[in-house]
């Protein structure tokens, strides 16, 4: 098969970020990208996008009806300029092949995907405008987040939807860090489920593996930051989910 090539186009910072934000969340939706790159203009990152797919670089999902948005994601020359830069060096080393399979997400786990796109999309913009925080990490690739509990004398792996780190000026010239795994409920989950996630996060704090993880000597402290989202009107409704989890 023949490799496509790329039609000629001045890639900027914004693009090479745009890529390693798709390589990591594998697909993206324009309203993610705008709030992500775009300063929340949806208009720019609208014609910035139309120019990256027309030379190859964004594909779109196929298969979208009309009155759907679309899903966008990775190609491989877009891939191959992003490794070539060192734009991916901090992710573990992958070939196009295995990422060409990763990149094809079913159905049943898009709408969990997109769902942790929303948080996203809403979170990082939100903490970036409290002028005195920023978010020095959000990884959304649950295998670079994982951790292993001592459950029943098995290890138990459990998989997070995030890993957020939050840095906050506390007006002194200290930096503080506040660390946060993610979880997002689309109410599909039982209430068994979500209790047993919060007994493996409270296994992991006291285990001080996190520590070990970041580098740092020492406890870590973290929070687990679950959102429910709205369900279907005959389900439970998401803040009496939230309030029973809780």
């Amino acid at each position: 098969m023949t490799k496509p090539t790329p039609r000629s186009i001045v890639l900027t910072d914004r693009d090479f970020a745009l890529f390693r934000g798709l390589f990591e969340a594998r697909v993206m939706k324009l309203t993610h990208i705008a709030k992500l790159y775009f300063e929340g203009k949806e208009e720019a990152a609208k014609k910035r996008i139309q120019k990256l797919k027309a030379s190859g670089f964004v594909r779109e999902r196929k298969g979208r009806r009309a009155y759907e948005s679309a899903i966008l994601s990775l190609t491989r020359p877009a891939f191959e300029a992003a490794t070539e830069k060192g734009t991916l060096a901090r992710y573990p080393t992958i070939a196009w092949k295995s990422l060409e399979k990763r990149l094809d997400v079913s159905d049943l786990t898009l709408r969990h995907e997109l769902a942790v796109l929303d948080v996203k999309a809403a979170l990082c913009p939100a903490v970036e405008e409290q002028g005195n925080c920023s978010i020095t990490e959000f990884i959304a690739w649950p295998h670079l987040c994982e951790f292993s509990v001592a459950r029943h004398f098995e290890r138990k792996v459990v998989k997070p939807d995030g890993l957020i780190r939050i840095a906050e000026n506390a007006g002194d010239g200290n930096v503080d860090e506040h660390v946060f795994f993610l979880e997002v409920d689309r109410g599909s989950e039982t209430h068994e489920i979500l209790a047993s996630k919060a007994v493996d996060y409270r296994a992991y704090g006291k285990s001080g593996d996190l520590a070990k993880r970041l580098g740092v000597d020492g406890t870590v402290p973290f929070r687990v930051l679950m959102v429910f989202r709205t369900p279907a009107r005959k389900e439970t409704p998401s803040v009496e989910r939230r309030n029973n989890a809780a």
